[in-house]
């Protein structure tokens, strides 16, 4: 078993290409673990193939997961990995540590990031080829082909081609 996981540590992809592996970032407080008026918060790392949680770090009490966030990721080889995060995580330090550490991050934007929304709002959505686009009871998912990068003058970004559905 401590030899599986130590291949995903050391390298996420199974073959060379364009095939990317689904890391979630999320925080959970451990159900029964409060101890004097506090509990124990963890934030984890799992493959979205097989819900295996690769990494995880216990949060500072009086703290939150953001200072954990690049800490926990520095434990994983990004390179062919795609980091999916909740809005906490939608931070430009976060998007800028996942692409120095060559990965591709999707996260979450919403309205508490009024600016960020707008821009995103303005982008020529309709021109990006789909894959496929459903609509279940509660969400939409939308699966795109391709996403080129911002200009390299803006600072670059990381392009995402994908097989799967990844946006929901």
């Amino acid at each position: 078993m401590g030899a599986w996981l130590a291949r995903y540590v050391a390298d996420p992809v199974d073959e060379p290409g364009d095939t990317l592996v689904g890391l979630a970032v999320d925080g959970k407080t451990m159900r029964g673990s409060r101890t004097d008026g506090t509990s124990v918060h963890l934030l984890a790392a799992a493959l979205h193939a097989c819900q295996t949680v690769i990494a995880q770090r216990q949060i500072a009490a009086k703290s939150n997961e953001i200072p954990a966030f690049a800490p926990l990721l520095n434990q994983i080889d990004l390179r062919g990995v795609v980091v999916t995060a909740d809005a906490m995580h939608t931070q430009r330090a976060h998007a800028e540590h996942v692409i120095t550490a060559e990965g591709h991050y999707l996260l979450v934007v919403k309205g508490n990031q009024k600016k960020l929304r707008e821009q995103l709002r303005h982008l020529p959505w309709k021109q990006i080829p789909l894959q496929a686009r459903t609509t279940g009871a509660r969400r939409r998912t939308v699966a795109l082909e391709q996403v080129s990068p911002p200009s390299s003058k803006d600072g670059g970004g990381r392009s995402l081609c994908s097989r799967r559905p990844l946006l929901t």
